[in-house]
């Protein structure tokens, strides 16, 4: 009718009866899910391309919701984009089925209950982070095991490992293992050209950088879940045992460090109080974009030798830590027996 200007008052009270006779069962929210689907087509289409509505969709789904929620419970940024992927499911679903009729269209979206305009943030939380939650969807059958191996090359790519030293605050200390992904986000910048007649359109591509942390006891998990897949027999995990050996020692190392800056804390030295330390984990001078699908064997023998390098590294550092502290306790012990007096007092 905007497009008639010589439409009657009959014709638009007609056209009115029948739009709303057509949307009658849909509220305010309903609309505005309406608009946000459209905003967010791209959300639209990765669930329809993951098959996550069918019999065997909506089984997966399940089984991923419940790994995810397993690994994320100490994870607040992962459990958030969780929690939103969760409803995003439910509020979806009419848009991705081929509905018989508009009116079937419209009674699929009036079936949902219980929907706010906050529930809709939910739709733009997964819009904005699609990346991650394409990464989740990227294994045919993802399980607890392929997180595994996912979080081990963002490790190798981007890890690094912080200690915490807190016993003098009587806090108990502490590390963690964190690692970043990168996800890209477009815009749009526009130029003037020379004559102020014509713009030019060019494209900014930005990479915001997600932080991830690891505490001790989801470091326990992923290093449990890598033996699981170290052990399986499955004939497309074995050219992956490397890695996972690799990774293994590496966590490995990093817990002896973390162990002799402890006892280094609590033996009082004086160097190893209320400090924060860091290092690296990630590998270096090497190609690791695409580890788990790319393992020749040149490749293969490359990454290998970078993960002992860093092991090699890392236990370098444990090496002289337990030196000073082994010197430590030999000068404690030493000053004891020159003054007894120092016997009534502990190291800290």
């Amino acid at each position: 009718l905007s497009g008639n200007e010589n439409c009657s008052l009959r014709e638009i009270t007609q056209a009115y009866s029948i739009l709303q006779e057509c949307f009658q069962n849909l509220t305010h929210q309903h609309l505005q899910l309406i608009k946000t689907a459209v905003e967010c087509i791209n959300v639209i289409e990765m669930m329809k391309k993951s098959d996550l509505y069918s019999t065997n969709g909506q089984r997966r789904f399940q089984e991923l919701r419940d790994n995810l929620t397993t690994q994320f419970q100490l994870q607040e940024f992962n459990n958030m984009i969780l929690n939103s992927w969760i409803m995003t499911y439910s509020l979806i679903e009419p848009f991705t089925f081929k509905a018989k009729s508009f009116d079937d269209f419209i009674l699929r979206i009036g079936q949902i209950s219980n929907l706010e305009e906050s529930s809709l943030n939910h739709i733009k939380v997964i819009n904005d982070n699609i990346q991650i939650v394409t990464m989740w969807l990227s294994a045919e059958e993802t399980t607890v095991l392929d997180n595994a191996l996912i979080t081990m090359e963002h490790l190798y790519k981007s890890g690094s490992f912080r200690v915490y030293l807190r016993h003098l605050t009587r806090k108990p200390s502490y590390y963690e293992v964190g690692y970043v992904i990168e996800r890209i986000q477009g815009g749009i910048k526009k130029a003037p050209g020379d004559d102020d007649k014509q713009e030019v359109n060019d494209e900014i591509i930005q990479a915001k950088k997600i932080q991830f942390l690891l505490s001790m006891s989801d470091i326990d998990d992923h290093k449990r879940q890598l033996t699981f897949c170290n052990v399986d027999v499955q004939q497309n995990l074995i050219y992956k045992k490397a890695l996972i050996n690799g990774q293994l020692k590496l966590l490995q190392t990093v817990e002896n460090i973390y162990h002799i800056l402890t006892k280094l804390e609590l033996a009082g030295h004086p160097d190893y109080q209320l400090r924060d330390e860091s290092y690296d984990i990630r590998l270096q001078q090497i190609q690791t974009g695409s580890m788990l699908n790319d393992l020749r064997s040149h490749q293969n023998a490359r990454l290998d030798n970078a993960i002992q390098v860093r092991i090699q590294n890392l236990d370098s550092l444990y090496d002289t830590m337990k030196a000073t502290h082994d010197r430590w306790i030999q000068n404690l012990e030493k000053y004891r027996q020159d003054c007894p007096l120092l016997k009534l007092f502990s190291n800290r």
